[in-house]
């Protein structure tokens, strides 16, 4: 009988397993509702990466990259950048917003481009940090590793980068990973996974199964993103907010508690 029930309950445990894979797979792939192709200000765009927007700054030779998606060759970048009359030479540098595995590996199509980077980060893109959540564990035991980038500079999330004629603020938001990084750029701030657009038209936050420490996160967010002044908001997973500032008010206004 003991032994019945051992072989029930292992079933269970995988069958479990396979629907939290499963449900955790249609969320990151599921398609970002918006289009594949994103125009913003001042002649930026964003580029649907599978299920992540990466974005594309014109600079006064090149372009900066914010992301740069999971896969290493990076098809979509490239059409983009083919688009604008630009090849992968032409990338000054990716600004990574985490470490996340579709955030990233992309970079492998731009060899002359800096990648920043906070240094919290690297041991999650080696593979060495272990995410707290079972999910995350279990889809990166089904991943190939990817190489780091040959060119990492470090930042803290205080820096103030001059890249190429454009000004870009890091702005640190520890919560979805320990080393989250936002990028202000000419009124348009760049969030990574930190937030989402919310049903209510507001911000919200990213699913906890994905995320390392929301209350910490929803607390990042209340202290620091007032200090800041932009009109967009670029978001990885929905695409872009045009109200930002109205969007984070409507955010601000929520009961923490209620979260």
């Amino acid at each position: 009988m003991a032994k019945i029930m051992k072989r029930i309950l292992i079933a269970l445990a995988i069958l479990l397993a396979l629907l939290l894979i499963g449900g955790g797979l249609a969320w990151k792939l599921r398609p970002a509702p918006g289009p594949t192709r994103l125009e913003l200000p001042h002649g930026a765009s964003g580029v649907l990466m599978t299920y992540v927007y990466a974005w594309v700054v014109p600079t006064a030779s090149g372009v900066v990259l914010i992301d740069a998606g999971g896969d290493a060759k990076a098809p979509e970048l490239l059409a983009e950048l083919k688009r604008r009359g630009k090849g992968p030479m032409d990338v000054k540098a990716i600004l990574l917003t985490h470490g996340h595995f579709d955030h990233w590996p992309g970079t492998a199509a731009f060899p002359k481009a800096t990648v920043y980077v906070h240094p919290a980060e690297l041991a999650t893109m080696r593979g060495v940090k272990k995410s707290p959540h079972l999910l995350l564990r279990v889809m990166g035991a089904f991943r190939k590793a990817q190489p780091l980038p040959r060119a990492i500079a470090a930042l803290h999330g205080d820096e103030n980068l001059k890249i190429d004629g454009e000004s870009f603020q890091a702005v640190s938001i520890p919560g979805h990973t320990e080393g989250s990084l936002m990028y202000l750029w000419r009124g348009i701030l760049f969030t990574g996974d930190s937030v989402q657009a919310g049903k209510d038209g507001g911000l919200a936050l990213p699913p906890a199964m994905f995320s390392e420490e929301l209350s910490r996160l929803d607390a990042e967010l209340r202290k620091t993103l007032p200090k800041w002044t932009f009109e967009q908001l670029a978001t990885s997973h929905t695409g872009l907010i045009l109200d930002g500032a109205a969007a984070l008010r409507k955010y601000l206004a929520k009961d923490p508690a209620a979260k």
